[in-house]
């Protein structure tokens, strides 16, 4: 069985109003590179789909893994992939 749903976690589009990106904020969004990372840290505690999509790219990007990133904050993206990464090192694996 094929799925209709297919994610592309090669592009990480970070342009406000992107209707299907976990790393694009509303439409309306005015906020610069701090205020972005801190909506981003509270949609990673809200969301189990924004959480999920971070941890595969952070795994990407620690792999070197080709990662596309576009839009306003696409610059400060890998910063919080690094970031994420460093807690998922701390965190146990699952089964210990």
């Amino acid at each position: 069985m094929i799925s209709k749903f297919i994610e592309d976690v090669q592009t990480l589009d970070t342009e406000p109003g992107h209707p299907d990106s976990p790393f694009s904020p509303p439409a309306d969004w005015e906020g610069g590179n701090t205020e972005y990372r801190n909506w981003l840290r509270s949609q990673f505690k809200t969301s189990p789909w924004v959480r999920q999509r971070l941890r595969i790219a952070a795994r990407r990007y620690a792999k070197r893994e080709t990662l596309d990133f576009q839009g306003r904050f696409g610059a400060v993206l890998p910063d919080i992939l690094d970031s994420i990464l460093k807690k998922l090192q701390t965190e146990p694996s699952v089964g210990d």
